[in-house]
């Protein structure tokens, strides 16, 4: 696995998990962008919704707590090429759609399925099911 002081520890792990799920690190992988955000109760974050489909994301998940109290998490589905400078613009990019959007960009792992990954993992972070 790649040594370069640019890499972050997160950049590496995640880079090792996409390997070990069978992901051609060298291209594209999926990635998911995590976000978190509160409204008023019943109001839907339609404001972040726009600006992140506006980046290109096509698949998004917005989920509103079961206590219906305007509190949203919500996910963005990617690609992204996991090279240090591919990372930190996608980084810097989610972090200033949350500022402007006035919610946390909680970070992003690699989207694995169910199945994928080592089985010491089974509610990681980024792991759906399709």
């Amino acid at each position: 696995m790649d040594t370069d002081p640019d890499f972050l520890p997160h950049d590496l792990r995640e880079r090792e998990r996409a390997a070990a799920a069978g992901r051609n690190v060298s291209g594209p992988v999926g990635v998911t962008h995590f976000f978190i955000l509160s409204t008023p109760p019943g109001r839907r974050p339609v404001g972040l919704e726009e600006a992140l489909t506006a980046t290109g994301v096509k698949d998004l998940v917005v989920d509103e707590e079961v206590t219906n109290d305007g509190h949203w998490h919500i996910a963005a589905y990617t690609a992204l090429l996991l090279e240090p400078h591919a990372l930190r613009g996608a980084e810097l990019q989610m972090a200033q759609i949350a500022a402007e959007e006035n919610c946390v960009y909680d970070g992003w792992h690699v989207t694995l399925t169910v199945g994928e990954g080592p089985a010491s993992e089974p509610q990681a972070p980024g792991l759906v099911e399709r």
